[in-house]
């Protein structure tokens, strides 16, 4: 039996492996709680709704429909309840956007999540970079 840090572990896993390489906001939506607040490093990346966090997602989806590497994904789980964890760590990016590379090195995110319905769930979401990462 999976213990609640390999579980959360696995589902973090997931939400990157469907964020990033597979750019499918149907199924990011699934991860998402229905309550969802996303800050984004950018200043217009700062949702104070969960209408607001999903057209967030859907414009980023749109605009990069390409799969984006991410490597080095560090997760440290900070487990509070069976029904409630933070989670944060490290990760980089490599990818293209208009047949520009990029590469991102050591973006920091954070996640709190929940259990809705038996299933984890981001409730709330931050992501960043150092200002020298987003020139």
């Amino acid at each position: 039996m999976e213990t609640i840090n390999e579980e959360i572990e696995e589902f973090i896993k997931d939400y990157f492996n469907v964020y990033f390489s597979e750019r499918n906001y149907e199924k990011v939506k699934t991860f998402l709680s229905p309550e969802i607040i996303v800050i984004g490093t950018g200043s217009h990346e700062f949702a104070r709704t969960p209408e607001e966090s999903l057209l967030l997602y859907k414009k980023d989806l749109e605009e990069v429909v390409t799969p984006i590497e991410y490597f080095n994904l560090e997760i440290i789980t900070n487990v509070h309840s069976s029904l409630f964890s933070l989670v944060s760590g490290s990760f980089s990016l490599k990818g293209e956007v208009n047949d520009i590379p990029f590469e991102i090195p050591e973006i920091r995110y954070s996640f709190t999540i929940s259990k809705v319905d038996e299933e984890w769930k981001i409730l709330h979401l931050h992501i960043s970079t150092s200002n020298i990462n987003q020139e």
